[in-house]
């Protein structure tokens, strides 16, 4: 998956990849539930998690359609994150074939408040901002919390974790 981004995997990122996305053979669900990674700054860890959320909209593991999110810091901090470089970065790799596509245009809204990527599987990852009711009234399969290095309380987990409590198979994943 990654390599259709145009960005392989390093080394490090490959090992949390593998472990990270393991199965339970005995449940078929994630072997782990949270997922927590510590790396400096511009290692690698944005490549890292979008492929983990691209594979897991686009992965027929799943039986139905995937709902990922994206959160930074702030929610304008996520939205530029992925207008600036997530979006592009699609746009311009070999995973546009996996994009929906309305017309001749790619589902990608960039409209304030709605940000979101719709695959041809149906999934979608969404930006939530960062407040402790942005993942509410959702149901999640998959969270990324990006810079929580940066949060001052709990409030993106209070957001989050309600929205995947009935999701056997959910995923959150934590990076800092």
């Amino acid at each position: 998956m990654v390599e259709k981004l145009g960005q392989p995997f390093m080394p490090w990122q490959r090992y949390v990849a593998d472990i990270g996305c393991e199965i339970d053979p005995e449940t078929g669900l994630p072997a782990y539930r949270e997922v927590r990674v510590t790396i400096p700054r511009q290692s690698g860890k944005t490549t890292l998690f979008l492929a983990w959320q691209i594979n897991r909209c686009v992965s027929r593991r799943w039986r139905h359609p995937q709902r990922s999110a994206f959160t930074a810091q702030t929610g304008k901090d996520a939205r530029d994150k992925w207008i600036d470089e997530l979006f592009p970065l699609i746009r311009n790799s070999q995973l546009k074939s996996l994009v929906a596509t309305s017309g001749s245009r790619l589902v990608i809204n960039e409209g304030m408040g709605n940000e979101s990527i719709r695959f041809k599987t149906g999934s979608i990852i969404r930006m939530l901002s960062s407040s402790s009711s942005s993942g509410h009234s959702k149901t999640l399969h998959q969270a990324v919390m990006d810079e929580v290095w940066h949060d001052q309380d709990d409030r993106r987990e209070q957001g989050l974790r309600p929205a995947m409590i009935t999701v056997r198979d959910a995923q959150l994943l934590v990076c800092s």
